[in-house]
């Protein structure tokens, strides 16, 4: 038997489910390599569903209760169709009623008005995000490399991400970001030498104070114990006392 479904274009993978009547019934289920307008057809999403189909497969050996339902999913471009194999073998060997079903899934695509799918967003968009950048073969937003905020490419990283306490990123000639392990006085060398020249002024401009007052208590003449500032007044007390 031959099925065609046709799914949106926010739905990435194709979610096969069903349940087992008998537990000695097997089911296996194939997928083809998925098939598109484009000449070139990305193999990202193909890779992730070979990688979760074999997880499936161990989690529907080791798993033998009845009416328990069983999932698989398959990675699809937007744009694109796959070709599903259903394959059903009886769990009595005497009477074995085996069966093929097969399932062609066909994801509708991004228009030319908004041509990029957003993983984020899960929709079409005009522009990717931060830390995304346009992928023409696939016509979706792919991430950036690892540490990098702003990119054109997967080795083409133009903004690494923001600096931390201890790790400061800068881009190296490959594209990438690497992270170098900093100090607190590395990474704020130029505010500790500001904080220290401010530090030493201020020092200097106590000491000349200090020393300012020093040399008015100790080094200045000492005034007259009646406090006369002027010589009149001087010359005045002197006759008084000889008189």
């Amino acid at each position: 038997r031959e099925y065609t479904g046709t799914k949106i274009v926010a739905r990435e993978f194709v979610n096969v489910a069903y349940v087992l009547l008998d537990a000695g019934q097997k089911v296996h289920i194939t997928a083809a390599t998925q098939t598109g307008s484009g000449a070139n057809v990305s193999r990202r999403l193909q890779m992730l569903g070979e990688q979760l189909q074999a997880g499936a497969q161990t989690a529907r050996v080791t798993g033998e209760v009845q009416d328990f339902e069983r999932t698989q999913l398959f990675p699809i471009d937007q744009g694109h169709s796959r070709r599903l194999t259903v394959s059903i073998e009886s769990a009595d060997p005497m009477s074995p009623r085996d069966g093929a079903y097969t399932v062609t899934v066909l994801r509708e695509g991004c228009t030319a008005v908004r041509p990029l799918f957003d993983p984020v967003s899960q929709s079409c968009v005009v522009n990717c995000g931060a830390g995304y950048y346009e992928n023409s073969e696939s016509s979706r937003c792919s991430r950036c490399n690892a540490d990098c905020a702003v990119c054109a490419g997967l080795l083409r990283c133009e903004l690494c991400r923001q600096d931390s306490p201890h790790l400061s990123y800068i881009i190296q000639q490959d594209g990438s970001c690497l992270g170098v392990q900093s100090t607190l006085l590395g990474k704020y060398y130029w505010w500790c030498i500001s904080l220290g020249i401010f530090a030493a002024a201020l020092l200097c401009m106590l000491i000349g104070v200090l020393c300012q007052f020093i040399c008015t208590c100790c080094c200045c003449p000492e005034r007259d114990r009646y406090g006369f500032d002027t010589d009149s007044e001087a010359e005045f007390e002197s006759e008084r006392l000889l008189g």
